[in-house]
């Protein structure tokens, strides 16, 4: 796999997609970061099945810290303002 930059797709997509189309492959930095792959529709991308319930599984498995939902907060806020606004004086 060839590696390209942005700029370098942005002036020559037309060659570049010409040699994807033949099978070559280009991987897309931006920014010093891999971004994307460019290749040849043909080719499939599927990662094997296995591959990706394990994923899945672990990520049930450590669903990380908890984070409170903030609109949740925020109704129970509103409902107890409106609760202390109803009690009797």
């Amino acid at each position: 796999m060839t590696d390209i930059t942005a700029e370098e797709l942005q002036k020559a997509t037309e060659q570049l997609l010409a040699r994807a189309s033949r099978g070559e492959r280009f991987g897309i930095i931006r920014n010093g970061n891999p971004e994307a792959y460019l290749l040849a529709v043909s080719e499939a991308v599927n990662a094997p099945r296995e591959e990706t319930t394990a994923e899945l599984w672990r990520a049930q498995k450590d669903p990380g810290p908890f984070r409170p939902n903030p609109i949740l907060k925020q109704r129970l806020r509103r409902r107890y303002a409106a609760r202390l606004r109803h009690l009797p004086k």
